[in-house]
């Protein structure tokens, strides 16, 4: 197989590897204006957590990886850094200040929801994770 053969099998491999489609879903009482500025928070949040959480909690279901729905528990957890001490650490404030936090917390609610739970590894499995 020759070289240019073999780099572009590794890049069609990566590139069906696609999250899928993320829509927000904000209440329909939400006036327009305070739509617009949380949509505006919506996309830097999904940005961040694309950043600094995805690694971790999105979900491969096949050739896509999922975002995965948190309950209010979890997401209140992240808000107030606690939880359990890999993400005290991880989410200290030099690592995701509590603005970063805040978007985040914004693109998690309002994002579609996929019915998938957040996944728990076993060491956390006693947490809020």
């Amino acid at each position: 197989m020759s070289s240019i053969a073999a780099v572009f099998m590794i890049f069609a491999a990566c590139a069906s590897q696609k999250q899928t489609a993320v829509r927000h879903e904000f209440p329909e009482a939400m006036i327009a204006p305070v739509k617009a500025q949380y949509l505006v928070h919506w996309e830097k949040g999904k940005v961040i957590y694309g950043i600094t959480c995805a690694k971790c909690h999105n979900i491969k279901v096949g050739r896509k990886e999922i975002i995965p729905d948190f309950t209010e528990a979890q997401l209140a957890g992240y808000n107030l850094r606690q939880g359990n001490a890999r993400h005290e650490d991880a989410l200290s404030e030099s690592v995701v200040s509590a603005e970063d936090l805040a978007l985040i917390y914004v693109f998690l609610t309002y994002k579609n929801k996929t019915g998938i739970p957040v996944k728990h590894s076993e060491d956390d499995s006693n947490s809020t994770h």
